[in-house]
């Protein structure tokens, strides 16, 4: 993930210590915007962010739990 253009944790106000949901990451595609909900001490922040799964191989690799992962699952096929 990372923010969008002119987003970072400082604009947003993010400390570091929240807890984040990610809606859409069932349905996650190459290039996707996915909602983002920040919530720390009873203060919530919602923005929105871009999913670096950049085409279909990243998507394999997420699918797997990761490169080696997927890797493996490669070699034992």
């Amino acid at each position: 993930m990372e923010f969008l253009p002119g987003q970072s944790a400082k604009t947003l106000g993010l400390k570091g210590d929240e807890l984040y949901t990610i809606e859409g990451m069932k349905a996650l595609k190459p290039g996707a915007t996915l909602e983002a909900t920040a919530r720390s001490d009873g203060r919530e922040v919602k923005f929105r962010l871009k999913a670096r799964i950049d085409n279909e191989a990243d998507m394999g690799y997420f699918r797997s739990g990761g490169v080696l992962p997927y890797v493996l699952s490669r070699l034992a096929s």
